[in-house]
């Protein structure tokens, strides 16, 4: 299957990532802003929880450490460790299956989904590579 790059506009749109992930069932790694999740998407962000227990997805995440005592932190159902508070990251990257969504939170989100082995494979080192050095 060839490489291939999709965009996804507005709320909906990024909603429609996440419903991508949830129809994988794939277990996911991601890094970067979580609480944007709960401000853009505040009725879905529950939801999508819900789900993705119920659908036994595993994730990890790396936040920052100025996150650590968050709301969206504390209803994450996954493990999670901290990197130094320099680390903050306007945006979130989620690795899962041979996809990476790199979700770029603002009023009007925006998605975006690369499909390709080679690009989730090198972004899954990068996620191991911060998994090593954040702190639980």
């Amino acid at each position: 299957r060839d490489d291939e790059v999709a965009v996804f506009r507005g709320r909906n749109g990024v909603k429609t990532v996440f419903e991508d992930i949830l129809k994988s069932k794939a277990d996911y790694d991601k890094f970067g802003a979580g609480e944007k999740f709960m401000q853009i998407l505040p009725y879905y962000q529950p939801i999508y929880q819900k789900k993705k227990a119920m659908n036994r997805i595993r994730c990890r995440a790396v936040y920052s450490e100025n996150e650590r005592n968050e709301e969206f932190v504390k209803t994450f159902i996954g493990k999670v460790r901290f990197l130094p508070k320099e680390f903050v990251n306007p945006s979130t990257t989620i690795i899962y299956g041979r996809k990476v969504a790199i979700i770029i939170w603002k009023e009007n989100p925006l998605g975006i989904v690369i499909n390709s082995n080679e690009v989730a494979d090198s972004y899954r080192y990068y996620f191991e590579t911060l998994w090593a050095s954040a702190k639980k």
